[in-house]
């Protein structure tokens, strides 16, 4: 655990383009952090990793002394077969590299309507949950601005039909926004007791010809949707994100705290992350004065 209590983990899917392999886990050795965001950029197979691979990957994280408790697993370019396929292979491996949280999207099952959507996840969901819970992993779903995971309403929608113990919610306040709803204070207490991951980012409405452009980022959900989102840094936005580590701290909360820059080259992810890392642990500290 970091000394500020909440284990501050970059996201290596952001690192890897620049830093692949064991560079990305001594960079973020560097950033003085102990915890990073798995995904399957860390693999030589990509999304179709062996168990080699696996075995690989636990001993880089040894040798460089850090803890991948948290998963990513972006299903882009996936049919939702694969996708499952995928979700055992990493559940499955969850032991070996000391995962405690998985992150899963539902969009790769995405029907004619948001019910039929919720029911191929949770079908999908059945064996994934079967090994979770025999090992102790918690599965989650990251809200995304174009399911029905974008609103309180929708998150609840799936928390119900799932209705599994090893099933929780990755708060990302940002995805939220996006999906136009109030990411905080509303829908952080909202969705509280079900929050077993977190991730930080910053977003507002994208200015062309103003903001950089390497910040520009999707659309807006409806009614929006004309708009795109910025994703600029941490402090810059429209979220309050000091007030929100504020409160993970008054709750206690000692989870993985994920950081995503989704902009930029290696100059500036590298910039990003720092000034990510520094915000981060400030916001603690201020929280605790």
């Amino acid at each position: 655990m970091n000394e500020i209590g909440l284990n501050i983990a970059p996201a290596a899917e952001c690192i890897t383009p620049w830093a692949p392999g064991e560079a990305a886990l001594t960079y973020v050795k560097s950033l003085g952090c102990s915890f990073i965001q798995l995904d399957y950029t860390q693999f030589r197979g990509g999304k179709n990793f062996t168990v080699e691979e696996v075995d690989e990957l636990a001993e880089a994280l040894k040798r460089c002394g850090l803890r991948g408790e948290t998963m990513s697993t972006w299903p882009e370019g996936m049919t939702s077969e694969n996708y499952v396929d995928y979700l055992m292979g990493v559940a499955a491996a969850a032991p070996k590299l000391g995962l405690k949280v998985m992150n899963t999207y539902i969009w790769p099952f995405i029907g004619r309507a948001d019910d039929e959507t919720i029911g191929n996840y949770v079908r999908a969901l059945k064996g994934v949950l079967k090994i979770a819970a025999d090992s102790g992993l918690i599965i989650t779903i990251e809200p995304e601005a174009h399911d029905v995971s974008r609103d309180v309403a929708g998150l609840k929608k799936i928390l119900a039909a799932v209705d599994h113990s090893a099933f929780k919610i990755n708060y990302d306040p940002c995805n939220i926004y996006q999906g136009m709803e109030e990411a905080f204070p509303y829908a952080y207490f909202e969705l509280r007791e079900h929050i077993a991951y977190v991730h930080l980012k910053n977003g507002c409405i994208f200015r062309e010809g103003i903001d950089p452009s390497g910040e520009k980022g999707t659309r807006f959900a409806p009614p929006w949707n004309g708009r795109y989102i910025r994703w600029g840094p941490i402090d810059q936005g429209a979220l309050n994100v000091g007030q929100i580590i504020k409160q993970l701290v008054l709750d206690g909360y000692e989870g993985v705290v994920g950081l995503e820059p989704h902009t930029g080259n290696k100059a500036k992810r590298r910039m990003c992350f720092e000034r990510e890392v520094a915000f981060v642990r400030r916001q603690v500290e201020l929280a605790r004065e």
